[in-house]
């Protein structure tokens, strides 16, 4: 990423950027990480449900989320708990343990 794509390249810790193709491919969040915080990417749906999950205080031990998983929650509430980076839970197993599918 380079400052012409981002004014906020070289302080954001971020882990998925809107601006990165591969931080969404392949990134992971968890919900004590930080969020973009470009004002023009707050639309974005995934990236609503992160902050909404971050302010659930959510843990590292609460598990982690992708941006699949992130699009495919209907709804957000406090037990919500990510995939467990600890097991073999993966974003299919995780998405299919809750009868989701990912949205369009």
């Amino acid at each position: 990423m380079t400052s012409e794509t981002c004014k906020q390249w070289n302080t954001c810790e971020a882990p998925l950027c809107p601006e990165d193709k591969r931080s969404l491919e392949y990134g992971l969040w968890y919900g004590d990480e930080e969020v973009c915080p470009m004002l023009t990417q707050r639309s974005l749906k995934w990236i609503q449900r992160q902050r909404k999950l971050g302010k659930f205080g959510k843990k590292l031990d609460d598990g982690f989320f992708t941006v699949k998983m992130l699009l495919a929650v209907k709804s957000l509430s406090k037990g919500i708990q990510g995939a467990n980076p600890d097991s073999i839970d993966t974003e299919a197993s995780w998405l299919a343990k809750r009868g989701l599918s990912v949205a369009k």
